[in-house]
């Protein structure tokens, strides 16, 4: 048999092909074996062979190629950074995460401004720097988080051994909250073990004060989330008593009705394959039938059967199911809804325009329900183009030109969806001092490059507040940034209202 010399697999039969390279993690098969080999590229060519998800592990050197560009951050606002260092967190590599956190722009420390591509200067900075720093104790917070719902121990292990999350006010405060939020995320997981391994360590911590911040109600969700029935009823029967004797959070002296019924709306969204045994135990224990349970369930992969089995069992269906079906995007669950002749209320359109779900918008207005210029603004506001194009298609030329206001471009700007902006521009929405400061808060580069360039005013006029320059720091600072937005930082000659090179909108 030859091999060509430009493959490194052997012509295998393609059923053996699949069988080998089937064994890689997915994203090693994304970014290795794909690329190296013709075979292996013609036989896994689609979407699920070719996406890579950062919630799983991924190949340094493939990781580092991506994320290491001098450019690789500018598109991303605060929050997708934010949520970057969540999933990889979530993969549980922490050479990535230790890579990342260099150059995503969005942490404080020596190093938050360290440009892509290049080395720490001087001496060899401490990997876990980050983590010791008091103002990023939040971002801290959700990649443990991330990595304990993911099951990723030794990142949990890393973290917590490497973490500082408290300041100098209320020593042991937020350790012990965080911990134990964490420990409610592996339970969501599923992960047992982390969750005791998680909570024993928040016991340990010793607070300066009598306030417990920590409140069984949400170990009971996350367990009626991820655990099995055995482990929820195990918690079930250790924290309530605890709470019947007056160990409770200030406030609360029992499991309150709408808890119960939070615990049983979740459960019946649980992935375990159980579920229904703990929503019928759950039942037992004095929680009546309510909206909450198809509430939850309408978001559910298989929500029609779920739906169909508490309708069952006397769980009523809502216009809320319909809202949160809605919302995210579950089509599926949305005509199940429909077609039973659930009731839809006016919130529906605007919770599938918050998400950017136009398919679920256009099923809704076939529907009968009526769209209304907050779905406009909401879609905007998630940076959705196709949404806002459907949206505006359905006004006629006079109401397109009174929604295409300063107020809609400024809310787009939240987004950092630039092909969203420059639509809006061209259409002819302006550009204010309050597009610029909602563009800096959400932290986009590239989108405040854009809207420097178009000349957009940088400060307010008159009495209106102006944008607060201490939010540009961490994106303007950086080396790299353009060097007119790097004049905000005062660093040049500040440039007034707008900048040279104004350009003109399309005729």
């Amino acid at each position: 048999m030859q091999v060509a010399p430009d493959d490194v697999l052997p012509a295998l039969p393609p059923e053996l092909l699949h069988r080998v390279l089937g064994l890689l993690p997915p994203n090693e098969l994304a970014c290795t074996a794909r690329l190296i080999c013709k075979s292996a590229a013609a036989a896994f060519s689609s979407p699920q062979h070719t996406t890579v998800r950062l919630s799983q592990p991924s190949p340094h050197d493939a990781f580092a190629r991506r994320w290491g560009e001098p450019l690789a951050m500018r598109p991303l606002t605060l929050e997708r950074r934010q949520q970057l260092l969540s999933l990889t967190g979530s993969s549980g590599d922490i050479a990535n995460l230790q890579f990342v956190a260099l150059r995503v722009g969005c942490l404080v420390g020596p190093a938050a401004a360290l440009p892509a591509g290049t080395a720490a200067p001087g001496p060899p900075l401490d990997e876990a720097w980050w983590l010791r720093q008091e103002h990023n104790a939040s971002v801290v917070d959700r990649v443990l988080d991330a990595a304990a719902e993911a099951g990723r121990r030794p990142m949990v292990e890393w973290i917590v051994a490497n973490a500082r999350f408290d300041g100098t006010q209320s020593p042991g405060f937020l350790t012990k909250l965080f911990l134990y939020g964490a420990s409610c995320a592996a339970a969501r997981g599923g992960h047992v073990g982390l969750m005791a391994w998680l909570q024993k360590r928040g016991n340990a911590v010793k607070k300066n004060d009598r306030y417990n911040p920590c409140d069984p109600y949400n170990i009971l969700i996350a367990a009626a989330m991820g655990c099995d029935l055995r482990t929820l009823q195990r918690l079930y029967h250790t924290y309530l008593p605890r709470w019947n004797q007056g160990q409770v959070p200030a406030g609360r002296t029992m499991l309150a009705d709408h808890h119960r019924e939070h615990v049983v709306g979740v459960a019946a969204t649980s992935a375990t394959p159980d579920w229904r045994a703990k929503v019928e135990w759950l039942e037992g224990q004095g929680c009546p039938p309510t909206a909450d349970p198809a509430y939850f369930a309408a978001r559910c992969p298989d929500a029609p059967d779920r739906l169909a089995w508490l309708r069952s069992r006397g769980y009523p269906l809502t216009a809320d199911a319909v809202t949160n079906a809605a919302s995210s995007g579950n089509m599926e669950a949305l005509q199940y809804l429909l077609a039973e002749g659930t009731p839809v209320d006016g919130s529906a359109v605007g919770a599938a325009a918050e998400h950017g779900n136009l398919p679920a918008m256009q099923m809704l207005h076939a529907h009968g329900s009526p769209i209304t210029a907050g779905a406009l603004r909401a879609a905007a506001c998630a940076g959705s183009l196709p949404a806002v194009s459907w949206l505006l298609g359905l006004l006629g030329a006079e109401q397109q030109r009174a929604v295409l206001d300063a107020a809609l471009i400024s809310t787009a700007a939240r987004s950092g969806c630039l092909v969203l902006l420059v639509r809006l521009w061209e259409l002819g929405c302006p550009l204010t001092a309050t597009t610029f400061a909602r563009a800096a808060s959400a932290g986009s580069e590239e989108v405040l490059e854009w809207l420097a360039e178009q000349g957009c005013p940088m400060e307010a006029r008159r009495r209106s507040k102006a944008p607060d320059r201490r939010r540009y720091k961490i994106l303007l600072a950086r080396p790299g940034s353009s060097k007119q937005l790097r004049r905000l930082h005062g660093s040049e000659k500040p440039l007034g209202r707008g900048v040279p090179g104004r350009r003109r909108r399309p005729a």
